[in-house]
């Protein structure tokens, strides 16, 4: 991938290098006001470093790229949460399960793709003001309609300071083929993109929930550094809605099977 791209791969390593990803030209979000999202922290030192969005009681929605198997014993989950410091419910995590396709480097004409995957949480997440689950898409998102970013990315590049609040703001679906005349590679279906002149998402911001009318639509996944003229690319969660169902079955089959040994 062009060097110049910065791909939100906030694994453990990304954060203990000090980076992160936070939304350019939002703006401070209201205590309640984003109640599904999540914070994946290292958990040694509280350091933020991908977002996520609640899906169930037991389960989070992230980018593939956040985490490797090697590394989840390391991390915690965090809800409830306004600012990235703040505890609020913390949940360590039981299973992370990555798209089947997802390699984690672009090949061919395509950039990162299949970059979505959901955490399985030890516990049950609570419901309350704080917490609340985000529904699923109903649909695939259509050019021009707007969608909300949000999360605890820089407010400005370079720079290494994550801001105290949730931070948010309204961008635009693009045209798939005005994107593609930004990047080196064509899009991949599950590939979509938003943009707005000054705003989009940065390094912290990644796994992080595209949203509209309180449906999870997409994954913010990657972009170049930071609100620079380009469009944010995002995983088209409709897309990938199968792949997450069929978690929801599977899994539930299989941890009810070992309790009840």
């Amino acid at each position: 991938m062009d060097s110049k791209i910065t791909i939100f791969f906030w694994i453990l390593i990304s954060a203990v290098c000090g980076k992160d990803v936070r939304i350019i030209g939002g703006q401070d979000a209201e205590r309640s006001e984003f109640p599904y999202l999540a914070s994946f922290r290292i958990a040694a030192t509280n350091q933020h470093f991908c977002a996520g969005a609640i899906i169930t009681t037991q389960h989070i929605l992230t980018a593939a790229h956040c985490l490797i198997h090697d590394y989840v014993n390391r991390v915690t989950v965090h809800v409830g949460a306004v600012n990235a410091t703040e505890i609020g419910s913390t949940y360590t995590i039981k299973q992370f399960i990555v798209h089947p396709d997802f390699t984690g480097v672009s090949a061919g004409n395509n950039g990162l793709h299949n970059d979505i995957s959901v955490v399985i949480i030890n516990g049950i997440i609570q419901m309350n003001t704080l917490q609340q689950l985000i529904n699923l898409p109903t649909r695939r998102i259509t050019i021009g309609e707007n969608v909300t970013l949000c999360g605890w990315g820089l407010t400005s590049y370079p720079s290494e300071i994550l801001p105290y609040k949730i931070q948010h703001t309204e961008v635009k679906i693009m045209d798939r083929y005005e994107c593609t005349l930004y990047y080196e590679f064509y899009l991949a279906a599950d590939q979509m993109c938003t943009y707005r002149e000054n705003v989009g998402a940065c390094i912290g911001d990644s796994g992080g929930p595209v949203v509209r009318n309180n449906e999870i639509v997409g994954i913010i996944s990657f972009s170049k550094p930071c609100a620079t003229m380009a469009p944010d690319i995002h995983t088209d969660v409709f897309i990938h809605k199968s792949f997450i169902l069929d978690i929801f079955t599977s899994y539930n089959e299989l941890y009810s099977h070992i309790n009840a040994m």
